[in-house]
């Protein structure tokens, strides 16, 4: 499932295929908080976790293990819908927040935490909509309407 929401936003936007996401991500909340302890990895359901050093970058991408779960046991031509909106929404973030910084690190451009969670919103609403979630209004109150700041951010 997360290769598929990758290729998704990679084929969308056109942009040459960044490494898997696969390949970076970890469920196990006490090793992301081990790793970054300042992050809301405890408590989060989805953080990427970034660390400069010199000129390399190290990435893990936190994910719920249940979020997960659901994804993988998914299949067939409705698997996006079938995880149900709020996970999928979850999924869709982290990947977002992975292709974009990856995308422009291969660039050795700059991205802004405003920029990743800006463009995770736009993300979440057009995998929505490329899946058939719901509705374009439904996924607009979802997602935006219904907004709340997580305590202590």
């Amino acid at each position: 499932m997360l290769a598929d929401l990758q290729r998704l936003l990679e084929t969308a936007y056109r942009i040459e295929p960044v490494p898997d996401v696969r390949g970076f991500v970890l469920t196990d909340p006490e090793v992301a908080h081990a790793l970054a302890p300042e992050s809301q990895a405890a408590v989060a359901r989805e953080v990427l976790l970034v660390r400069e050093d010199g000129d390399d970058l190290c990435l893990s991408l936190y994910l719920d293990g249940d979020d997960l779960a659901a994804a993988d046991r998914a299949s067939g031509a409705h698997a996006l819908e079938d995880v149900g909106l709020d996970r999928l929404m979850r999924l869709a973030e982290g990947v977002s927040h992975f292709v974009l910084l990856t995308w422009r690190a291969q660039r050795n451009r700059p991205v802004s935490r405003l920029e990743l969670e800006l463009q995770a919103e736009v993300d979440k609403f057009l995998v929505g909509l490329l899946a058939g979630v719901a509705p374009p209004r439904d996924l607009m109150r979802s997602l935006f309407a219904r907004a709340h700041f997580r305590e202590g951010l």
